[in-house]
C-alpha cells in the first residue's frame, strides 16, 4: 500500500497544461506554515499584511515545504484548491459534466522550452 506522502505526490503529479491539485492535508499545511512564518494566526491578518511581508512569509514556506517533502523541484507548490465555489470540483469532473466555456482553444507544446534562454 501506499504511504500518506506517497499518496500525495501521487495527487501532485505535474503536466505542463494542468496545475496539480494538493491533498487537504498538503493545503492544511501550506496554511499552517504560511501563519507562523508571518506571525499571524488567521486569514484576516494574513489579508491585512504589508505585500512585502507576505511575500517573505509565502517564500519562507517554500523552503519549509521542500524541505519537508511536501513537493518536490519542478512542482507548482500552490496552485488551486476546490472550494466548491471558485473551483467547484476536479477539472475532469467539470469536463464530463459540461460545464466549460465552449471556445476555441490553441494549445502548443515545446520540446526543450528554456533551453537556451536560461
Amino acid at each position: 500500500m501506499f504511504s500518506e506522502l506517497t499518496k500525495d505526490l501521487l495527487l501532485s503529479t505535474e503536466y505542463p497544461w494542468w496545475q496539480s491539485f494538493k491533498s487537504q492535508r498538503i493545503l492544511n499545511s501550506q496554511y499552517t506554515d504560511l501563519l507562523a512564518a508571518s506571525n499571524c494566526s488567521d486569514l484576516s491578518c494574513l489579508r491585512s499584511l504589508p505585500y512585502e511581508d507576505l511575500v517573505n512569509a509565502s517564500a519562507t514556506t517554500y523552503q519549509t515545504g521542500y524541505e519537508d517533502g511536501r513537493y518536490a523541484y519542478g512542482d507548482f507548490y500552490y496552485g488551486p484548491a476546490i472550494d466548491g465555489v471558485t473551483i467547484r470540483d476536479y477539472p475532469q469532473r467539470e469536463i464530463e459534466a459540461g460545464h466549460f466555456s465552449k471556445v476555441a482553444l490553441l494549445i502548443d507544446h515545446s520540446a526543450f522550452e528554456g533551453e537556451h534562454g536560461a
